[in-house]
């Protein structure tokens, strides 16, 4: 399962992901050991930013059809704001060190949200196009997103902003945050 709907809080400079440059897409992504820029392109030629513009419009904009707006009023309070924000936090995905994410896997899953029916929304199920590869950081690393992880898990709590790569809890299992158990962010 994936999960779209846990809070987009931005992550501290101790670790994670801090800023993506907001709706301009050209703010530096900082960690404690790299530092780089939204700006690679797909096979396709589709820039991280042209990328996360169409994911975030996708994505907020199935959250409110299919709550007939609900949703994005509680979360957001606006659609405007729910894409701002989407659009912010892919960024810092799209350039998360050890990220497995791709302009082309973001252009997918844009692809594949108006398909995704309020039941699988509600219950944090995205289409298999959004479920994101493992990542290239080993067990323990820190980590704001499962796609950096070799685990395919990041295991962050419901109050904080970076975690740790871990495995991934088996159904039944504790986790640090119900809208992050188990689920590829």
């Amino acid at each position: 399962a994936a999960s779209a709907f846990s809070a987009l809080s931005a992550a501290s400079s101790t670790g994670c992901i801090v800023d993506a440059g907001g709706s301009g897409g050209s703010g530096t992504t900082n960690t404690t050991a790299t530092s780089t820029t939204a700006t690679s392109t797909s096979t396709g030629g589709t820039t991280v930013d042209t990328a996360c513009d169409d994911y975030a419009a996708a994505l907020c904009g199935a959250r409110h059809a299919r709550t007939q707006g609900y949703l994005t009023q509680f979360d957001y309070g606006d659609e405007d704001t729910c894409i701002a924000r989407v659009k912010t936090q892919c960024l810092s995905r799209a350039v998360a060190p050890g990220t497995s994410l791709s302009p082309d896997q973001f252009e997918a899953c844009a692809a594949a949200l108006p398909a995704f029916d309020c039941g699988d929304l509600l219950s944090n199920l995205l289409p298999t196009a959004c479920v994101p590869a493992p990542g290239t950081l080993a067990q323990g690393s820190p980590c704001a997103y499962s796609a950096q992880c070799e685990t395919g898990y990041c295991s962050v709590g419901s109050a904080e902003a970076c975690g740790t790569c871990d495995p991934a809890p088996a159904a039944g299992g504790a986790c640090g945050d119900d809208s992050n158990c188990g689920a590829a962010n």
